[in-house]
């Protein structure tokens, strides 16, 4: 099992590539990474601190922010609240910021099944307690974090076979969920290395925080970036690992701080930043 070396322990190395760079991307996870994880996703919500730091970051800071979610795009948007950023909703699927509207229509294309695989499982779950089920356009996810331990293994049945009869579908695991998810290819690496072109940074100009499996698109597409994985986990490309949202916390105030204090002493040039 790798285990990659906590960020405060690689602290000078990260702050001297950060010092280095006029404008950077910051890319983030939700769930789990800037949000305490909920029992329902309907709960879910964005410390009002954190939401302050993020703001910060991307004014103070001179970086680029970016939510990068498995949930839908509005929903993303909505909880974090924070305008002139970019939102990467459906992990990718649909991207929304300054002068950028996108949804693939690849995926869209994919719409019919996805929405009779989840009409079959709402019908043949209906009485598992607990389960939730998810339609977020693009792709679906069914959540077991609450459904009774002796129920879980009949549900996973039902999961496998609605998407093993649709063949545009395909299954992805997450935290707790099983994600129903278009065959495309197309992931969170794909919308990171898209917004890096589209704002013209390199992948070493990028920080990414995650801390699911269907993160690791993004540390495996960003191998001289700052990645870091969020909790513990058996695998991971992340280069550094942060404990929790209140490390993920920590960290990005020490973010804040080195842009700062390299704004302050010439390092970077003033044009680095919106204000």
């Amino acid at each position: 099992m790798y285990k990659p070396p906590h960020w405060s322990e690689r602290w000078k190395q990260i702050e001297e590539q950060l010092r280095t760079r006029p404008r950077v991307l910051l890319a983030c996870d939700f769930d789990g990474t800037v949000a305490p994880i909920a029992a329902r996703p309907d709960e879910a919500h964005l410390p009002e601190e954190m939401r302050t730091l993020l703001r910060q970051l991307a004014t103070y800071g001179g970086l680029t922010l970016a939510m990068v979610s498995g949930r839908a795009l509005h929903d993303v948007r909505q909880r974090v609240g924070l305008e002139g950023i970019f939102y990467c909703g459906n992990h990718g699927l649909e991207i929304e910021g300054p002068d950028l509207t996108w949804s693939s229509a690849d995926a869209q294309a994919h719409r019919t099944e996805l929405a009779d695989a989840l009409m079959v499982l709402r019908r043949q779950s209906s009485d598992i307690e607990g389960v939730i089920i998810e339609d977020k356009g693009l792709t679906g996810t069914v959540h077991w974090r609450l459904v009774p331990d002796d129920c879980r293994d009949r549900l996973r049945e039902m999961v496998g076979a609605a998407v093993q009869s649709h063949s545009g579908l395909r299954l992805a695991y997450g935290k707790a969920v099983w994600e129903i998810r278009p065959r495309v290819a197309w992931n969170k690496g794909a919308a990171v290395r898209h917004l890096l072109k589209r704002v013209a940074l390199s992948t070493a100009d990028t920080i990414c925080l995650g801390d699911d499996d269907t993160d690791e698109s993004a540390h495996r597409a960003l191998p001289d970036g700052v990645t870091l994985r969020v909790g513990a986990c058996a695998t991971t490309a992340a280069r550094f690992r942060l404990n929790d949202v209140k490390d993920t916390a920590a960290f990005l105030f020490c973010v804040l701080g080195a842009r700062l204090s390299a704004r302050h002493t010439g390092t970077l040039p003033p044009s680095s930043f919106t204000s």
